[in-house]
């Protein structure tokens, strides 16, 4: 998931993960998109940065541009399943 720019304000999960949502928000949730992390909890994504889902159709990030990303994740530990989210990643594209 990934909003651009974040503008709304931090606020805390129940589990204590610190989101910012505002802009736009999209979701990497396509074929081969929703993925399961390997034995140290980490997962990679490719990502085509001139074909970026957002809730209005596809965009290209493009140079000078700045934009958020942050992973949701399903956990399951003795209570059940629960749900988090990874610390957040700001990029900033150049050439």
């Amino acid at each position: 998931m990934f909003a651009q720019p974040v503008l709304g304000p931090r606020v805390r999960s129940r589990h204590g993960t610190k989101l910012s949502f505002g802009g736009l928000i999209g979701r990497y949730n396509g074929a081969g998109q929703i993925l399961q992390s390997d034995a140290s909890g980490h997962f990679s994504l490719s990502l085509d940065l001139r074909n970026t889902p957002t809730p209005n159709g596809a965009v290209s990030i493009l140079p000078g541009e700045t934009w958020n990303f942050q992973g949701w994740f399903r956990d399951a530990n003795m209570s059940g399943p629960t749900s988090n989210f990874t610390n957040g990643l700001e990029v900033t594209f150049t050439l």
